[in-house]
């Protein structure tokens, strides 16, 4: 929650991701996240989310269980250069549904991984546990 406005933060992801590891294994192994990031304004005024541009909404860091940054997400070479805003009336929320795609031979087998994640610029976090399935 980020006290000096009054609006907090979630991010719902899976307990588990799985991760394919039927041969042939690619290079680049691309396991999805499938993640929703909600604020909610628990003021009684109304609001307002703003972003540099459309691309800067969503961003995500995953750490793994030694705190070491593996993988961020990777900046957009089409990104429209306009600031975007949303209104967010009081009492209410908004979410904002995302793909995070990982590279899966980055992931351990029974690991604990935490995904960090900005959604409007606020800050929350959601950790996981990645399973190989063969």
């Amino acid at each position: 929650m980020n006290t000096s406005t009054g609006v907090n933060a979630r991010l719902v992801c899976p307990k588990e991701v799985h991760v394919n590891m039927m041969p042939p294994i690619p290079d680049r192994l691309e396991t999805v996240v499938q993640v929703t990031a909600i604020l909610e304004n628990t003021t009684r005024s109304d609001f307002e989310l703003m972003a540099p541009t459309p691309c800067d909404i969503h961003f995500w860091e995953l750490y793994d269980g030694d705190g070491k940054r593996l993988i961020q997400t990777e900046p957009a070479e089409d990104c429209t250069q306009n600031v975007v805003f949303q209104r967010l009336p009081a009492g209410k929320s908004v979410r904002g549904d995302n793909i995070v795609r990982l590279n899966g031979r980055l992931l351990v087998s029974g690991q604990a991984y935490l995904l960090r994640y900005k959604f409007w610029g606020y800050k929350t976090e959601a950790s996981f546990t990645a399973r190989h399935v063969f």
